[in-house]
């Protein structure tokens, strides 16, 4: 009881952290309940705790914060509604005021606006039309449409993105134009950002091939940087050095730390921080992250203590914009902010006799943080292991050095030469260094989302052993992580033999084949699914690398997701049945490689060649003999049949009825368990003499929905159910995979279960 008393003093003697608690929670409870639920409850805590602490000062004032958050936020919600109902895609025209602008280094401009009719919508300001400022009125001409939910793993979800912004409805703008002007004020800052946006391009030109790693890392504005290195950093869990956060902001504003603190004149001081963490704040753009880590910067150097500080952040930028609250940067900063407040102390006194008190004092907030980021680590499908928290830990305090230097070293270039930027440059050399030398040597392992919540609770149950809850609750929690450890352990030793993705790529074909840690990607859609669903598909699976890629033939809903890879770096060759400078050959490669020969690109592959994957996996090629050959079109196309265990899978890329039947005039393809049907499902492929040799038990169909050919074609469809073939198709859902074991296969799509 007593120690209840004192936890129920130490929340009560700070008065923003209920405040905080209520708002974040009221966020929540809005959108995952609804208005009224969430109101209702938010409303019995709220009595609840003005039972508790009447006639108390500080009490009473917690409860008046409290009870402003409830109702500000709900007159919020009542005000600025989100459409919730189902929308149909449509051409529309309408008014709605700006309430933010953002413009990134690349010079494309984002529009945050809300409609009466509509709710919060953003999107991209039209090329050509003029940039608006905050509190312009517009006229906006566009597509309204509701987001599609992703249909394969690893691909984004724009559709919850924008949900956790407040947005339920996306729009394809065509024009803009301006109805009404806003205030004088809002136009003289509006002038002042476009100032600032041409000073922050001026300082990026100081750092040369480094620009787009310092616009990440020093004015978190990653436009710049490649794909490649964004995927590079988040593979590593570095993705937060691309992004400015509390870290960076510590480092730009260390030296004036250090000054103010030996000031005696702590308003002055409080002044001056906060003064110069907006200049910060206005120079670097005011993205989410910015703002977030101004904010937060900011309150935890005027609170008297760090939860109070991390309290009125969150009271801020929950005032500021109530979807804040569902941002996974927004959670993440709370989350390793709380537990380096909570865990540090703790854990700081137990690694002081074994470390020293110096290195006990670096290591332990990396540590805390690590354990409060945890479930989000999980969420967004990073690794997590020594490696990584040792990665992290070190880039980390590199990016914070670079940030040290950044402001120094740009007003001394601009006052004297441009040499001395060479500090902060060769920071961001190092950093990235760091992170290409550890993608090298990376090692991890993914967690199960509840297990990672196990653990988290251990590591507080552990570091505040002397409670008494810990002692009802460590020996039960100890023993679930166990039994969820081993059942992991389990699920792996019995996992499938092999897996085969048929990716998910609209009107194309592509099919990733994993065994035995090798990879095989037949085709990958055209150029745009290559990046938009085959490389979230193979990030997902941390594939960096592609062992062999293989295009059944030229049409570039085949082959142009394969082009978009090899120039990602992710496939070194493409195996093909024809390798020569046709037209259409020239075509393609003047479009997608035009400084490579097709013979540095491609290799051939024909009947009789063989990839093998593992002892008991391998693929056959079984047609088109090399003479048969002619220009790479449908009729080339490889017939590649996959042998896994006891499972056969037969691969027919676009062949139709002809090639089919003159491949079984002189040799038979046998009985076949899943069968890729031809041409996306045409009523001219799949073939009734194909259907009697093969006899499959499961048919596959890749086709896009609604797609102008009217794939499958109901004649196709008809030849499958009179040969009592099951049909599964990527239309209805999403990626479909293929668990191969000994003696058995499982099929599941990724949209909805077919097993």
């Amino acid at each position: 009881m007593r120690r209840i008393r004192e936890l129920y003093d130490n929340i009560t003697r700070r008065i923003l952290l209920i405040p905080a608690m209520t708002g974040i929670a009221l966020v929540f409870l809005r959108v995952y309940t609804g208005i009224v639920i969430s109101l209702l409850i938010i409303t019995s805590f709220v009595l609840f705790l003005s039972f508790i602490t009447r006639k108390r000062g500080k009490q009473l004032m917690s409860f008046m914060l409290t009870v402003f958050m409830v109702l500000f936020l709900g007159g919020f919600f009542v005000i600025y509604r989100s459409m919730e109902t189902s929308y149909e895609r449509s051409q529309c025209s309408f008014q709605c005021r700006v309430h933010r602008v953002t413009r990134d280094l690349e010079g494309n401009c984002k529009l945050r606006v809300y409609s009466r009719e509509y709710g919060f919508l953003e999107f991209k300001v039209p090329d050509n039309d003029k940039l608006p400022v905050s509190g312009d009125v517009i006229k906006v001409i566009g597509t309204l449409y509701v987001p599609d939910k992703p249909r394969n793993p690893g691909q984004f979800d724009y559709g919850s993105y924008l949900a956790r912004r407040g947005i339920e409805l996306a729009i394809y703008p065509e024009s803009i134009s301006l109805e009404q002007r806003a205030s004088n004020v809002m136009l003289l800052a509006g002038r002042c950002e476009e100032e600032l946006y041409e000073l922050r391009a001026r300082i990026l030109e100081l750092y040369g091939d480094e620009a787009p790693l310092a616009g990440s890392v020093f004015m978190g504005d990653s436009s710049l940087t490649p794909d490649n290195v964004r995927t590079l950093y988040k593979r590593n869990g570095c993705a937060h050095i691309l992004a400015v956060s509390g870290t960076h902001f510590a480092g730009f504003l260390s030296v004036i730390t250090y000054l103010l603190g030996k000031s005696r004149r702590a308003k002055l001081n409080m002044f001056l921080y906060m003064s110069l963490c907006i200049c910060l704040g206005a120079f670097t753009g005011w993205s989410s992250s910015v703002t977030r880590a101004c904010i937060m910067c900011s309150a935890s150097y005027s609170s008297r203590d760090p939860l109070s500080g991390l309290s009125a952040a969150c009271i801020l930028l929950t005032v500021a914009d109530p979807y804040n609250a569902l941002s996974y940067g927004f959670l993440m900063t709370c989350s390793a902010s709380l537990a380096i407040i909570c865990i540090t102390p703790h854990l700081q006194r137990k690694l002081d006799s074994s470390m020293g008190k110096k290195m006990s004092s670096v290591i332990s907030p990396a540590l805390a943080s690590q354990a409060g980021m945890l479930p989000f680590i999980v969420i967004t499908s990073q690794r997590y292991g020594v490696i990584p928290i040792l990665v992290q830990t070190v880039t980390s305090f590199v990016a914070s050095a670079a940030c040290t230097f950044f402001i120094p070293s740009v007003l001394l270039s601009y006052i004297f030469s441009p040499v001395f930027i060479e500090p902060s440059r060769i920071l961001l050399l190092l950093l990235d260094h760091i992170v290409h030398i550890a993608d090298r040597c990376y090692t991890g392992f993914t967690l199960p989302y509840g297990t990672a919540f196990i653990l988290l609770l251990l590591i507080i149950l552990l570091l505040y052993r002397n409670s008494a809850i810990s002692g009802i609750l460590r020996i039960p929690v100890t023993v679930i992580l166990l039994f969820s450890i081993i059942s992991g352990v389990f699920g792996y030793m019995f996992s499938a033999n092999a897996r085969i993705i048929f990716i998910d790529v609209g009107q194309g074909d592509s099919c990733l084949v994993m065994c035995a840690g090798k990879t095989v990607l037949i085709d990958g859609g055209t150029y745009e699914a290559g990046e938009e669903d085959v490389l979230p598909v193979l990030e997902y699976y941390d594939i960096r690398h592609i062992d062999i890629a293989v295009a059944t033939h030229w049409d570039r809903d085949h082959l142009g997701g394969l082009l978009y890879l090899y120039n990602a770096d992710v496939v070194d060759s493409i195996f093909t049945s024809y390798v020569g400078e046709g037209p259409k050959q020239i075509d393609i490669m003047s479009e997608y490689i035009p400084d490579a020969d097709i013979t540095d690109v491609f290799r051939q592959i024909c009947r009789g060649d063989s990839i093998s994957l593992s002892d008991d996996c391998r693929i056959d090629v079984l047609y088109p003999p090399s003479t048969y050959v002619t220009a790479g079109e449908n009729e080339d196309s490889l017939l590649m049949r996959l042998e896994c265990e006891s499972t056969s899978i037969l691969f027919t890329g676009d062949l139709g009825i002809e090639e089919e039947e003159m491949y079984l005039q002189y040799d038979s393809i046998g009985k076949t368990d899943i069968l890729k049907a031809g041409h996306h499902g045409s009523g001219f492929s799949t073939g009734i003499l194909l259907l009697d040799d093969t006899m499959p038990e499961v048919a596959i169909i890749s086709a896009g929905i609604d797609n102008p050919y009217g794939h499958p074609s109901p004649v196709t469809l008809e030849r499958l159910e009179e040969h009592d073939v099951s049909v599964v198709s990527t239309q209805r859902l999403g990626a479909i995979t293929v668990e191969i074991y000994r003696d058995r296969y499982k099929i599941y799509g990724y949209i909805k279960d077919c097993s």
